[in-house]
C-alpha cells in the first residue's frame, strides 16, 4: 500500500503544479473580459451624453493578482484517497477527479474574493471617472456613477 500511497503522492504535486498554472490565467482572463466591460459601458455612456472619450491612460485597467485569490488551491491538500473502489487508478482519472473538484469549488470562492474585488475596483474607478467628466456637479456625477455601475452590473449577469 506505501508505493500506491507515493503514486498518489506524486501525481497530487504534479496536478496542484499545473492547476497552479492554469487557474491564474483563468483569473487574468476574467480580469480582462471585466475590464473590456467596464471600458465599453463607459465608452458607450460618453457617446451618448456627448461627453468626451477617455484617453488610454485613463481607461480602466484592472489589477487583480491572481495569487490574492487562490487561497483555496494553494490550501488545497489533493484529493482524498481510500480503499474505496472510486479511488482514481491513473494519473489521467486523478488529473479529472481534481478538475472537477477545482470546477466546484471555483465559484464560491470567487464568490468570496475576485468577483467582489471586481465590483469595489469598479466602483472606485467609475466614482473617480464620473468626477473627472462631470466637473462641479455632484448630483450629475451621482447620476453618471449609478448609470454605469447598473449597467456593468447589468453586463456581468
Amino acid at each position: 500500500m506505501p508505493a500506491r500511497k507515493s503514486q498518489f503522492q506524486t501525481w497530487y504535486e504534479i496536478v496542484k503544479k499545473e492547476l497552479l498554472v492554469t487557474e491564474p490565467q483563468s483569473i487574468l482572463a476574467r480580469s480582462e473580459f471585466f475590464q473590456n466591460i467596464i471600458n465599453e459601458c463607459i465608452s458607450q455612456m460618453n457617446m451618448n451624453l456627448g461627453l468626451p472619450a477617455l484617453s488610454a491612460q485613463q481607461q480602466y485597467h484592472c489589477a487583480a493578482q491572481p495569487t490574492d485569490h487562490l487561497k483555496f488551491l494553494l490550501d488545497w491538500p489533493g484529493l482524498r484517497v481510500d480503499n474505496s473502489p472510486k479511488a482514481p487508478k491513473t494519473k489521467k482519472e486523478y488529473e479529472k477527479k481534481s478538475k472537477n473538484w477545482l470546477n466546484g469549488r471555483r465559484a464560491p470562492n470567487y464568490g468570496k474574493t475576485l468577483f467582489p474585488f471586481f465590483i469595489h475596483d469598479a466602483e472606485r474607478y467609475v466614482l473617480a471617472t464620473s468626477k473627472i467628466l462631470v466637473k462641479n456637479d455632484e448630483e450629475k456625477q451621482k447620476l453618471y456613477y449609478d448609470i454605469v455601475i447598473y449597467k456593468v452590473l447589468a453586463q456581468l449577469c
